[in-house]
């Protein structure tokens, strides 16, 4: 199945808050794919980090350097954490 994203917030501690158009939500923790280092080096900086969007059809988040994540592999990594009171759309 293919999965669509519509909400995409950051949050601290290299965190992503994450909604999907069939209600799923949830947060997804950046932090073990920044410390595999490479490519991911980039989001360790938190103004970048950040920046993170929705991408095309929602079909992945993005953040600026190239760095983008599919929605259907993101789903499998949420943990249901709660909603941030400010979590709002990208």
């Amino acid at each position: 199945m293919l999965h669509r994203i519509t909400i995409a917030q950051p949050r601290s501690d290299h965190k992503v808050w994450i909604e999907y158009a069939d209600g799923e939500a949830g947060e997804v923790d950046f932090g073990p794919i920044i410390a595999r280092g490479g490519l991911f080096d980039t989001l360790r900086d938190p103004a970048l980090f950040e920046k993170v969007r929705i991408g095309e059809h929602g079909r992945y988040i993005e953040f600026p350097g190239d760095v983008d994540f599919c929605a259907d592999a993101l789903r499998e990594r949420l943990s249901h954490a709660p909603r941030s009171a400010d979590a709002t759309s990208r």
